[in-house]
């Protein structure tokens, strides 16, 4: 080949390679929706402080786009490149070279390994033959993912011939490095040992063991966002105890003591792993004991799959049937009224006009903005709706605002909800189609929910809600030095409790929670437990209660309108075969919106004169001429006549505030309807209408607060919190539930008004005192002391308020204590060791209990609390739900 030809084929292959590689192309990235609102100081720039509650934002930032900030991470966009991003979909399309389309493909990934990730662990234990777990066993030590073989079990289980099938299920999802446990147990009593005094007089004291499956575990996500290092715990123990009698001599007396002891039987495995995200871990085998064939080729294996589960905002509503305009995108952002507004310096504004002259965002013909409800449509080009997001990313980021957390607890087939789990857990972090299912089944008749509950607050409030029988019991029996027996008694609650504590992160979309909910599937069990004290030769009997409880302790990062499985338990003490309790939780991030202080303006005239003066009527306060402080009271008042000119008050009430009158300027007050007649330049009634505002930002206030208890279908109140969950303003859903009572279906249970200065804890109550044994005891002179509580049976509440944001706003710790039955006594006995049978009347309350901290706008109505109450047969046979509404009002003092 010569020269020649060697040049030219060395020019046309770099002059393809020029072309290559400054050719433009369209790939489309997945990204969070709030995409909009990323940092253009870099990726690893620090996040700017939280904004404190009561404050207006301190700057406005300039909306971002989604070319600035690629560019701010380097990439290059020559002629003929774009981006543009949808806030629809999370979806950001790029036109650009390949290079560059590379650095845009890196700094995703960095965003998708930033966001918060979650790591979800489902334990599956099975029971079958020893020959088809061996085998199980062989294939898996041949994989690090165990997944098949689990899949091949679960296909037998659904085989009854095969004899394989699932004894225990359960799921628990937590944060890298957080300790976390569920379990679904019978929380089982006994008495290890039998304590003597010197005289061998012997005191009971009960030791509880949690009998059932309990999971713990411990994970840490590694540097490389991929692998999961976990430690866990794992106990079951599905064999109900067996109760034997130990009867020893005890040698002081050479007396026989005798007293109960539990045989357990189980398997424990706690170790230690390492695993990829989806993948499954046999984690052990073990031969069952306690079995009624013990010689019989069982085995037990144990499998646990663990995902890493990142958090993504969702993406915004579609527009239904939404015809686009060319060169346009349609968008539906959640943004309650007034939102935008408040960023405003003047509400007075119109928001588009706002938008166009001090945001500098466009509307060209076909554009639409149109605020329905709490959502804002806007249709515009993609770098208008861009402008738009951002404002409102900005808006949420710094408004204030509460966490509403709405709990569902559902019953259906095993089956159905073990195969649902492991497909959504690999599907997202977000479960709310598992819990649509859940919701269809349940309408089918399919499933059944048991529980629900919702409850609001604050960011760094530790909020709870309990509705619980509490249920007092004998726990604790001894002989006193004067051979006298005493008894101890105990309260526990049984029931539904839900702890959270909630923080909301900067970019106001992301929540981590730490959370603890504990469920009862069933009453108590007491059963007689005997001994025989060996210092008087004679028997005595006491009650031993086991309770039967499912509890989940964990730590989740969640992001806002998401809904996440947060437990999956098989019930202990009821007849539950072949069924699941699911717990779902959704989480909801609601800014609290507060418009700028307004003084009302009846009348304008908005041209001036040829003077340049305009003319203004204001609503000012009645005793406007004393608020303004420019002078003594004991002069004389100006305003005496019903409209009276200001002339006289110019160095006054005005003038001592700097106010300047230029020659044609007037100001005339009407005390009769409060009105300030003005008339003077622009740049003066400004001045007065900032006058206006710090009088009325300054005038003593007071709050008002009313609280409902509603009781109605569980169906018609599920549905209300669900529609209520995302708003600050429940007005209409309590509006709604009041007409329902008035039709008969719905019931009010309960009112209470109360009216309170701000930094003060108000409290109220109604109800009747009951009164009820506390305690017993004897006296070292043998007198029989009983003591007994009253306590108030109703409703009760307290809280107390701290205004802020000019008056518009009212921080509220709140706390409520409803009974939602009558008092329930029960007479239980013990018999001593003279063979006395001792009775003891018992009272336990049925109550539902509120405590949490929330922001409230002025005028609002809030849904505080939802939950299925306790006490009567009908609300264990129906399907009825309570609710406690409050209203908040802020009045000034002299309106």
């Amino acid at each position: 080949m010569s020269f020649r030809s060697l040049l030219l084929l060395l020019t046309l292959a770099f002059t393809w390679q020029a072309q290559a590689v400054s050719e433009l192309h369209t790939r489309t990235f997945k990204v969070p929706p709030d995409f909009l609102f990323t940092s253009l100081d870099g990726p690893d720039a620090p996040p700017p402080p939280p904004q404190p509650i009561g404050l207006p934002p301190l700057e406005l930032p300039r909306p971002s786009s989604s070319k600035l900030i690629l560019e701010a991470q380097g990439v290059i966009f020559p002629e003929g490149a774009s981006a543009k991003f949808n806030p629809l979909t999370g979806l950001l399309t790029v036109t650009n070279t390949q290079p560059n389309l590379d650095l845009v493909a890196a700094f995703v990934e960095a965003l998708r390994k930033d966001a918060p990730a979650s790591l979800a662990h489902q334990l599956i234990i099975l029971e079958g033959p020893g020959e088809i777990i061996r085998q199980i066993n062989a294939a898996a030590t041949r994989n690090a993912d165990a997944a098949q073989e689990l899949t091949t079990l679960l296909g037998y289980a659904k085989n009854p011939g095969s004899n394989v099938r699932v004894i225990a299920d359960a799921f628990l999802e937590t944060k890298s490095g957080t300790h976390s446990s569920t379990s679904a147990v019978r929380e089982h009593v006994s008495s290890p040992d039998l304590d003597f005094d010197k005289k061998s007089r012997p005191s009971i004291a009960w030791d509880m063991r949690p009998l059932g499956l309990t999971l713990e575990v411990e994970p840490t996500l590694n540097a490389d966002g991929s692998t999961i290092d976990s430690s866990l715990v794992i106990k079951f123990h599905p064999i109900s105890p067996r109760t034997r009698q130990m009867r020893v001599t005890e040698p002081p007396t050479a007396r026989d003591a005798e007293f109960p002891f539990s045989v357990t039987a189980g398997a424990e495995f706690k170790t230690s792993l390492v695993s990829n995200s989806g993948a499954t871990k046999l984690i052990g085998i073990t031969k069952p004991v306690g079995l009624v064939d013990e010689k019989a080729d069982i085995l037990w294996v144990a499998f646990l799959t663990t995902s890493i589960r990142r958090v993504e905002a969702l993406p915004q509503t579609r527009p239904p049937q939404t015809i686009e305009p060319s060169g346009m995108t349609a968008v539906v952002f959640r943004a309650p009224p007034g939102l935008l507004e408040s960023l405003m310096e003047t509400a007075s504004q119109p928001l588009r006009e706002w938008l166009e002259k001090e945001q500098g965002i466009a509307f060209p013909p076909g554009a639409l903005l149109e605020q329905k409800s709490d959502h804002l449509h806007v249709t515009n080009t993609p770098a208008m709706v861009e402008a738009i997001g951002a404002l409102i990313a900005h808006a949420e980021s710094v408004a204030p605002k509460t966490i509403a957390f709405t709990l569902h607890t559902i019953e259906a087939p095993a089956t159905l909800l073990r195969d649902l789990t492991r497909q959504s857990t690999a599907a997202g972090a977000d479960d709310t189609a598992m819990f649509t299912t859940m919701e269809a089944a349940s309408a089918r008749g399919e499933a059944r929910f048991i529980d629900s509950l919702f409850l609001e607050a604050n960011a760094g409030i530790r909020a709870t809600l309990k509705t619980v029988r509490e249920h007092i019991f004998i726990s604790e029996f001894a002989i006193t030095d004067e051979n006298q027996p005493e008894i101890f008694f105990e309260m526990r609650e049984v029931g539904s409790v839900f702890e959270v504590e909630p923080v909301v992160s900067v970019d106001g979309h992301t929540v981590e929670l730490n959370l603890s909910h504990e469920l009862h599937p069933a009453a108590p069990e007491a059963r007689g437990a005997h001994f025989r004290d060996p210092a008087s030769g004679q028997r005595f009997a006491m009650p031993a209660t086991d309770f039967h409880v499912l509890k989940t302790s964990s730590g989740l990062s969640i992001t806002k309108g998401s809904t996440k499985l947060i437990a999956l338990h098989k019930p202990t003490g009821r007849d539950a075969e072949g069924k699941l309790w699911a717990t779902f939780l959704k989480c909801d991030v609601v800014p609290q919106v507060t418009k700028p202080l307004e003084i009302e303006i009846t009348q304008r005239r908005k041209e001036p004169d040829a003077k340049g003066l305009e003319t203004r009527v204001f609503k000012a306060p009645a005793d406007f001429i004393n608020v303004g402080g420019g002078r003594e009271n004991t002069e004389p008042d100006p305003f005496a006549a019903n409209e009276t000119s200001l002339e006289p008050a110019r160095e006054g009430v005005l003038g001592h505030k700097g106010i300047s009158f230029p020659k044609g300027a007037s100001a005339k007050f009407n005390p009769a309807d409060s009105t300030l007649t003005v008339r003077n330049s622009l740049e003066n009634l400004v001045l007065i209408e900032a006058f206006l505002k710090d009088i009325a930002r300054n005038t003593p206030k007071t709050t008002t607060f009313t609280t409902h208890v509603l009781q109605a279908p569980g169906p018609l109140l599920r549905q209300i919190a669900t529609q209520a969950a995302s708003k600050s303003n429940h007005r209409a859903a309590l509006d709604e539930l009041l007409a329902a009572v008035k039709t008969g279906s719905a019931q009010s249970l309960g009112t209470n008004r109360i009216e309170t200065k701000s930094g003060v804890r108000a409290t109220t109550q109604q109800g009747a005192e009951h009164t009820a044994l506390a305690d017993m005891h004897i006296s070292k002179e043998g007198v029989p002391e009983i003591i007994t509580e009253t306590r108030n049976v109703g409703f009760k509440v307290e809280l107390e308020p701290t205004i802020a944001r000019e008056g518009h706003l009212a921080e509220l710790f709140f706390s409520s204590e409803f009974h939602t039955a009558p008092p329930f006594e029960h007479r239980e006995h013990i018999l001593d060791t003279q063979g006395r049978r001792l009775e003891f009347p018992l009272t336990d309350y049925h109550v539902a209990k509120v405590t949490t901290g929330i922001t409230m706008p002025d005028g609002t109505a809030r849904l505080l609390s939802l939950y299925k109450p306790t006490g009567r047969p009908e609300f264990e046979n129906e399907d009825i739900l309570q609710a406690i509404f409050i209203t908040c009002d802020i009045l000034r003092v002299g309106e």
